[in-house]
């Protein structure tokens, strides 16, 4: 849902100068907004973000925030985010795992529960889809 239908990496469609000066968000220098606008699978925006995946994967995010869109480092990022909480303090494992699938609210790993029915739907489909391949 993050990469607009496309199925790959994408840049953030909006300049990113809303998180002009953004502390939360680490934006401390003038362009930062711009500069760290979402990108990726998961649209990771801020410096404080891309310098936390630069950190951990060993690139260069923050010098050269595009690598972002990368399929290996946007893959990555939103493998390790979701596995462990870097997004929203919320887990893959706390909604789905063993027999526990809760879609609707695994939403919360990303972004709260926006448009939580209409991803679930997605998942519902593609486990669907799934279960009939294996057979």
């Amino acid at each position: 849902h993050e990469c607009a239908d496309r199925w790959h990496a994408i840049e953030e469609y909006a300049s990113g100068k809303a998180y002009e000066g953004r502390k939360d968000l680490g934006n401390t220098q003038a362009g930062d907004g711009v500069r760290y606008k979402g990108r990726g699978y998961v649209q990771i925006t801020g410096r404080r973000n891309y310098t936390f995946f630069a950190n951990l994967l060993n690139v260069d995010l923050v010098g050269k925030p595009e690598i972002a869109l990368e399929a290996p480092i946007s893959y990555a990022i939103s493998q390790y985010g979701m596995n462990h909480g870097s997004f929203t303090g919320k887990k893959l494992v706390d909604y789905i795992s063993g027999n526990k699938c809760q879609y609707d609210e695994a939403r919360r790993i990303i972004n709260g529960k926006d448009k939580a029915g209409l991803i679930a739907g997605y998942a519902t489909s593609f486990e669907a889809i799934l279960k009939v391949s294996i057979n």
